[in-house]
């Protein structure tokens, strides 16, 4: 449909929530079609929750930095450098493997620029 999601992709429930109340807003429009109104539905996307287990829980996480530290480092760092992926820093793990300040209590403040 029109949420860009596959049949069994793995996403955060958060996103997938998102995703519902956009569709949610915009879910019926009209169209005039010569001379011919139409109203279209879009349904909200269908899912399951699952709970996944520490190891499969942080490798399925935004961050290729943080999911490299855990487990299977060379395969992670080698599908982040075959997909181009970029790392936006936004965790405490990925922070503290580099040596930036960790976006929480005053260095939180400098990640934001408004120091």
């Amino acid at each position: 449909g029109p949420s860009g999601l596959f049949p069994g992709e793995i996403v955060d429930i958060d996103f997938v929530e998102n995703i519902n109340i956009f569709l949610f807003k915009t879910s019926s429009f009209e169209s005039l079609n010569a001379q011919k109104q139409t109203t279209f539905a879009i349904e909200p996307i269908k899912y399951e929750p699952i709970v996944l287990g520490i190891t499969r829980a942080s490798l399925e996480v935004e961050s290729f930095l943080s999911a490299a530290s855990f487990q299977q480092t060379t395969r992670v760092l080698s599908q982040a450098a075959l997909y181009k992926k970029k790392d936006f820093l936004k965790g405490l793990k990925e922070n503290i493997i580099i040596g930036n300040l960790i976006p929480a209590g005053t260095g939180y403040l400098s990640s934001l620029n408004l120091t």
